[in-house]
């Protein structure tokens, strides 16, 4: 199932693929297959009820920030160690930042509460976005 089909009333942007390698080469690094899946569907989409930007845009900004601009922004806090494996795709309802492990496709969860720690989570993104719209109960 597309995105579309399983969050029918979230605001998605046109698709902007083409964009990937740019990205890519600003960052240095290697986007996983399951993140570039999404990104062939849509620049970045905000589910219906919260308006989290669950996938952010790639360089879109939108006033809560792009998949590059998030990155590169972590990526010089230095929060973590390896911390410049990770790419920041979007955020959830309670204000975590997504981002996933380049190397090994490990999906994280990261809230500046948590200091220099992060928590992993389930490695389907999609699976990852339905866990959190649930959380809305209706």
């Amino acid at each position: 199932m597309t995105l579309k089909e399983i969050f029918p009333k979230a605001t998605y942007s046109e698709p902007k693929f083409f964009l990937i390698p740019q990205i890519e080469m600003e960052l240095e690094l290697k986007m996983p297959q399951k993140l570039k899946k999404l990104y062939l569907e849509t620049d970045g989409f905000r589910e219906n009820i919260g308006n989290s930007k669950y996938l952010f845009s790639l360089k879109d900004d939108d006033g809560i920030g792009s998949l590059l601009s998030t990155t590169k922004f972590f990526h010089n806090e230095k929060i973590f160690p390896d911390i410049h494996k990770y790419i920041f795709f979007g955020s959830s309802s309670a204000g975590e930042y997504w981002a996933i492990n380049t190397q090994n496709s490990t999906v994280i969860s990261y809230h500046y509460s948590m200091g220099n720690e992060f928590e992993k989570l389930d490695n389907d993104i999609v699976e990852l976005y339905k866990k959190d719209y649930s959380l809305y109960n209706l």
